[in-house]
């Protein structure tokens, strides 16, 4: 069976065209009105989108089972599907299997609430989702009590070809079950996180793209089409919000890439470099996983370059650039390239050059580290403001009755709904169409909802995050004053004071600002936020001594 059969060939549909076939991204529409399978009791209630794929999981899998109840031979052999198994054996049909699926989360938290949330799903119906058949999902990852090996329920039935309550079909993962996992009645996998690696989408495929085709003696026993091909659903809220440079990861994208990567393997790796290239650049084997990946460093790296230069500098010495390298660089000679240009023009208050690959060449490229340290890592302005966003949609302003009338006047059934208005209570008939409205309008949240922390607690660990990779314990009470101004500042609407509004008991402990305090914006601002005002005020007399801070002051 060939890849391309395997994923392309396939008759799941999703809503934007350009994504193959065998990819469905749900929506927000679709999340509300087709929401499917619900349990209220779990926290999972509080992450709509993850919880929209695990119900098109559930659905899939159901649909599968299904078309073995029916039997339905022509049905099932839709595509000439025997076709890609042509040979001298004897093409027989063999029985349909219970197809496994997979979910993949962002966090162990979330894996044990996706597996929760399930089987409360499961057990509300066991008339039609039996035990015995296997309705039964489990959570994967370095915590579990039960290791992910032969012996786990999930391969259960790899095993003894047999179904009973002691099989597990779903499995929740976290950074599990990327590589080396072999069950060939996995077929469904559901993307419930986001992420941008290429090679992490191909592997997961890898992990669904196991037929289940067996050859007995002179028989060759070929699963339906509807079982034997790779089904994906993940959601269009996977996204991450646009980096300085106004770029996103969209784990519909990357799962599509991977599949391009998959179908098309030859034209994926036109852009390697050859062995010439490796050579001029002279990397090592351990490079080969850096070798398509800019070369940056992290906030706090790039402090950290920078407050060992300014210590050297206001001892009277020249900083050892080849010590920077050593500590900073890691394996990689691309990112060694790239301190090393960081670390020279902090030093010189001049750009340097490092090595970048591009279209698969050795190229050179500028590096500005002032410019970067002020930009980067320094912030002048508190975090942006906000509006607080809810476990599922934005908070928006309920409509009054002129504004429901004119919002209703828009659709096509709004004569109906305005009919209802003079038989009914005017307050209730007015409470109807928001709900309405905010099932039809309201915006999803597209991150992970931790519901177990306070926004309190959640400020003060960012404070001490912040202090310990700054290395100002002296300042430590400075910075938890700060990231509550900052978060005061960013959602300014609410009229919260003090920490105690945050915290139990408080007006403003709630969920949905936990979730507000977790946003990646949020986060980037107020650390640089904080570090500028900390350097202002003298406090980071290292990174001062490097950016000539009266100038800096100056042009900012």
């Amino acid at each position: 069976m060939t890849a391309e059969n395997q994923i392309e060939n396939v008759t799941t549909t999703s809503p934007a065209a350009q994504y193959p076939r065998c990819l469905t991204v749900l929506t927000a529409k679709e999340q509300k009105t087709f929401g499917g399978e619900w349990a209220s009791d779990t926290k999972l209630s509080g992450l709509p989108t993850v919880r929209s794929v695990v119900n098109a999981v559930i659905k899939q899998a159901y649909e599968l089972d299904d078309t073995q109840i029916k039997g339905d031979k022509e049905y099932l052999l839709h595509d000439e599907h025997w076709i890609h198994y042509r040979g001298e054996e004897t093409l027989v049909l063999g029985q349909t299997y219970p197809v496994h699926g997979l979910v993949s989360v962002g966090s162990i938290e979330t894996a044990n609430d996706v597996a929760d949330y399930m089987n409360k799903v499961f057990s509300a119906d066991r008339g039609k989702y039996p035990k015995k058949d296997g309705w039964q999902a489990m959570a994967a990852h370095s915590t579990a009590s039960i290791a992910l090996d032969k012996n786990h329920p999930f391969f259960r039935y790899k095993e003894t070809r047999k179904l009973d309550s002691r099989c597990c079909r779903f499995l929740v993962v976290n950074e599990m079950a990327v590589e080396g996992m072999n069950n060939r009645y996995l077929g469904i996998w559901g993307a419930a996180e986001t992420f941008g690696s290429v090679r992490k989408g191909v592997q997961r495929i890898g992990r669904i793209m196991r037929s289940a085709a067996v050859r007995d003696g002179g028989k060759f026993f070929i699963p339906p089409a509807s079982h034997d091909q790779a089904y994906i659903i993940t959601h269009e809220a996977f996204e991450s919000r646009p980096s300085a440079s106004g770029t996103t990861i969209s784990t519909a994208r990357t799962i599509s890439e991977s599949v391009d990567f998959i179908v098309d393997m030859h034209q994926a790796t036109a852009d390697i470099m050859t062995l010439d290239e490796y050579v001029a650049l002279d990397v090592s084997e351990t490079d080969t996983g850096d070798i398509n990946r800019a070369s940056q460093l992290t906030r706090w790296a790039k402090y950290a370059i920078a407050v060992q230069i300014g210590q050297a500098l206001q001892q009277g010495r020249r900083p050892q650039i080849g010590r920077l390298v050593r500590n900073f660089g890691g394996t990689s000679e691309l990112k060694k390239s790239y301190v090393r240009a960081f670390a020279e023009s902090a030093l010189n208050h001049h750009p340097s050059h490092c090595h970048v690959i591009k279209d698969g060449v050795v190229a050179d490229k500028a590096v500005d580290a002032i410019e970067d340290l002020k930009r980067g890592v320094l912030r002048i302005e508190p975090p942006e403001p906000a509006q607080v966003l809810e476990a599922e949609r934005m908070a928006v302003q309920a409509l009054d009755l002129e504004g429901a009338k004119a919002w209703l006047s828009k659709f096509g059934f709004g004569p109906y709904w305005l009919r209802k208005l003079t038989d009914a209570d005017e307050a209730e008939w007015l409470e109807s169409v928001n709900q309405m409205r905010l099932s039809w309008e309201g915006q999803f949240d597209k991150y992970e909802l931790d519901v177990r922390q306070t926004p309190a607690a959640r400020l003060m660990s960012m404070a001490d995050e912040i202090t310990k990779n700054l290395n100002v314990e002296d300042s430590a009470a400075r910075v938890r004053e700060l990231a509550l101004e900052g978060a005061v500042h960013h959602l300014g609407s609410l009229g919260a004071t003090t920490l105690d509004d945050f915290d139990e008991g408080g007006a403003f402990c709630r969920p949905e600002i936990t979730y507000a305090f977790r946003s990646e914006p949020f986060v980037s601002q107020l650390q640089a936020w904080v570090c500028f005002i900390l350097l202002k005020e003298k406090r980071l007399n290292d990174l001062w001594a490097v950016l000539r801070f009266e100038r800096f002051w100056e042009e900012a």
